[in-house]
C-alpha cells in the first residue's frame, strides 16, 4: 500500500479549508506601488431580498436586502461588487462596496489622490445606463466610503 506524507495531506487539508471568492478578479494600478484589487460576481436573485418601489408612473427595484441599490435603472443588476481592496506595498486595506451593482472596472475610471492625512480614491462606474461614483477616504490602515452617488452619463 502507497502512503502520503503527513506534509501534503495537510497541506492539502489546509488549501480545501480557505474559502475560495469566485468571479472575476480585477487589479488596477493606482501607480507609487498601490493597486484598488476588485471582485465582481454574478448577480444571483434567490440569493437576495428584492423590493419594488412605485416611481411616479412606473415600478422597479429600489431596495435590495433592505439597501438603496446603485448601477442599475431600476432594473436586475447582472453583477454585484462584493470586494475591494487598496494594496500599498505589503498593507490590504479593505474597501466598503455595499450596495453597488452592475460594475465593469477599468483603468480609466479610477483616480488616486493624494490629500492631508492620506488619498482619496475616486471611482466611477457605469454598464451604459446606471452610472454613479464613489469615493474612498483612505488614512493609514482605515478606510471610509465618503461618496456613493447617482450621476449622469
Amino acid at each position: 500500500m502507497k502512503t502520503v506524507p503527513i506534509s501534503i495531506l495537510l497541506i492539502s487539508l489546509m488549501l480545501l479549508s480557505v474559502p475560495a471568492i469566485a468571479g472575476e478578479h480585477y487589479t488596477i494600478s493606482l501607480g507609487e506601488d498601490m493597486s484598488l484589487r476588485m471582485t465582481v460576481v454574478a448577480f444571483e436573485p434567490k440569493k437576495h431580498k428584492i423590493t419594488k418601489c412605485q416611481i411616479t408612473d412606473w415600478s422597479g427595484i429600489c431596495l435590495i436586502d433592505g439597501k438603496p441599490v446603485f448601477g442599475t435603472d431600476w432594473g436586475l443588476p447582472r453583477n454585484q461588487l462584493i470586494q475591494a481592496e487598496l494594496r500599498i506595498g505589503a498593507k490590504t486595506i479593505k474597501l466598503d462596496v455595499s450596495c453597488m451593482y452592475n460594475v465593469i472596472p477599468t483603468p480609466q475610471d479610477f483616480t488616486l489622490e493624494k490629500v492631508e492625512g492620506g488619498y482619496l480614491i475616486h471611482g466611477r462606474f457605469s454598464d451604459g445606463a446606471g452610472s454613479y461614483e464613489a469615493e474612498w477616504l483612505i488614512i493609514e490602515n482605515s478606510s471610509v466610503r465618503t461618496r456613493l452617488a447617482n450621476r449622469e452619463c
